[in-house]
């Protein structure tokens, strides 16, 4: 008679837990009778259907952390005389919501989800799974080392004040810690959207953090706000953090605002639609008057998408002087008011594709503005930029845009626009520069495409062609013009096709070809002109300045 191999085996008390090659020799139905357990090494099973899991014996002083943890999710004491300092501690220190419920059913999950959160702290993660509705905020604050994540969603309650308090998560003072994967959704439509502190996602004086895949919609003011509660202390700043592939849809004011902040990097992901107040932004770097300078330093976007947003697509602004801001290999597509307006006194954009230049543009689609003072000789430099569906209304509105007193020159390098029916180029910071661009021009675009206003400024190796009129102005003295290729200019007249007012230019081995009056005019004395070829102009030069 065969024999099963059972008959062989002692049945010892234990099972396999799951998932790991460790044995649990103890399973006890709650945690009263887990307290009741004799301190050991075992692995414990606790069977509670919404509260299962495996517990450990740790040594150690868990008082804190078990008076945080009142439902004793995480942590159970020992209510044995005599035991040691420890707890019991469950493998993996995971949280969730449903744990914290035991089955009830709520309409309202602020005060769940505010205590789950006060289980943050080294180790634990905080898993929602769930769809969840709140009518406050819900705040961790000092801790370090923790996780929230999940592939559920927040969503605020319809009729929710919209008022300090009532945003959605705030993270004040933490360390350390991730943000991962969920859905925030504050029910713009069912509230009274306003310019006051009830962002989406906060993060106060928070430091070496990383939000991931996270979807924030219809934000009632900000999605994601990053700030200091004392901008004047440098150490209080958010720093060296990391958002990656986050989407932001549908804000009112802005699709993430940095106030303070250091040592970020915002990579993927897209900012868009954000409409009801200015500035609109998809991304703001902006500190508030008063700020230190440098209060925003070393933050880099890249393969970010922005979007159908009301003002720019980035938005640096020159208060408190930012430094070191990096745009990279970013997307922008239809914003109403331009795709970069670039106030850092330091950074560079590289790799940036603009689609859609509308006529509500504020000035350029990249726009250099004024700041309070001049503060470097060191070019700015924006290189391999793609440009495609361009349109303006007026002719203030050029493609690039840097104005005479912006914090430093610019060096615009390999720049591509094909059918460009608006203006290039407004170079008005001494020493900036044009080189490399390929454009071919509608019929329609404006005279004066590109206009050299600062002194000592350079237009060299760029290839124009089919552009209308004086494609060239130089107003700037000491400016160099060479090795340019103008081809199939239209109905040039008296102006020329290049136009120098001002004295000292070098103008050097061009090569025009069109028709019309005029290739070159020249209303000042030049420094240098040689080796430059003209064809088809019916007068290849004219000295205005000697009549």
């Amino acid at each position: 008679m065969r024999r099963t191999i059972l008959q062989f085996m002692s049945v010892a008390p234990f099972i396999l837990a799951a998932g790991s090659d460790k044995f649990v020799t103890r399973t006890v139905y709650s945690t009263d009778e887990l307290e009741q357990l004799s301190i050991s090494r075992d692995r414990v099973q606790l069977n509670d259907k919404y509260r299962s899991g495996i517990f450990i014996w740790r040594t150690g002083n868990f008082s804190d952390r078990i008076k945080r943890d009142s439902n004793s999710l995480l942590y159970v004491r020992s209510a044995l005389k005599g035991s040691r300092e420890g707890a019991w501690v469950r493998e993996g220190l995971v949280a969730t919501p449903e744990m914290l419920a035991n089955g009830k059913r709520l309409i309202d999950h602020t005060a769940l989800l505010q205590e789950l959160f006060e289980l943050a702290g080294e180790g634990v993660t905080l898993r929602l799974d769930g769809a969840y509705h709140i009518s406050a905020m819900v705040a961790v604050a000092n801790r370090s080392k923790f996780v929230v994540e999940g592939r559920g969603s927040i969503t605020v309650k319809g009729g929710t004040p919209v008022a300090y308090g009532f945003g959605m998560l705030y993270f004040s003072q933490c360390t350390g810690f991730k943000l991962m994967g969920l859905t925030l959704d504050a029910a713009r439509d069912t509230r009274q959207a306003a310019e006051v502190h009830a962002h989406s996602v906060t993060f106060q004086s928070c430091h070496e953090f990383s939000c991931i895949g996270l979807r924030v919609r219809n934000a009632v003011c900000d999605g994601i706000f990053l700030y200091s509660a004392e901008p004047a202390k440098f150490d209080t700043h958010c720093s060296d953090f990391l958002l990656k592939d986050c989407s932001v849809d549908g804000s009112y004011r802005q699709g993430c605002s940095i106030i303070e902040a250091r040592n970020g990097v915002i990579d993927g992901g897209h900012y868009s639609g954000t409409q009801g107040t200015a500035p609109g932004a998809g991304i703001d770097l902006e500190s508030d008057a008063g700020a230190p300078d440098g209060a925003i330093s070393d933050i880099t976007l890249k393969n970010v998408d922005f979007a159908q947003n009301d003002g720019f697509g980035v938005l640096v602004a020159t208060v408190a002087s930012p430094r070191n801001i990096k745009v990279l290999n970013c997307s922008f597509r239809s914003n109403r008011l331009g795709a970069i307006s670039f106030g850092a006194e330091s950074g560079f954009i590289t790799g940036s594709k603009i689609t859609g230049f509308l006529s509500t543009a504020f000035r350029g689609a990249i726009d250099f503005p004024a700041a309070k003072r001049q503060m470097s000789a060191i070019r700015i430099r924006v290189v391999d930029t793609e440009f495609a569906d361009v349109a303006s209304a007026h002719s203030e509105a050029p493609l690039i845009y840097v104005h005479e007193n912006a914090y430093a020159p610019v060096e615009v390098d390999t720049l591509v626009c094909k059918h460009s029916s608006v203006a290039i180029a407004r170079l008005g910071r001494e020493g900036s520069a044009l080189r490399r661009a390929y454009i071919t021009a509608h019929p329609s675009i404006c005279n004066h495409a590109i206009a050299l206003a600062g002194n000592e400024t350079e237009f060299t190796d760029n290839t124009i062609v089919g552009s209308e009129g004086a494609v060239l102005v130089v107003v700037g003295q000491r400016t160099l013009i060479t090795r340019n290729q103008f081809r199939e200019i239209r109905h040039t007249d008296w102006e020329g096709a290049i136009r120098v007012i001002a004295p000292s230019a070098i103008i050097e081995k061009n090569y025009l070809q069109g028709n019309g009056e005029v290739a070159l005019r020249l209303e000042a004395i030049s420094k240098s002109i040689r080796e430059n070829e003209f064809d088809g102009f019916s007068t290849a030069v004219v000295r205005s300045f000697l009549k």
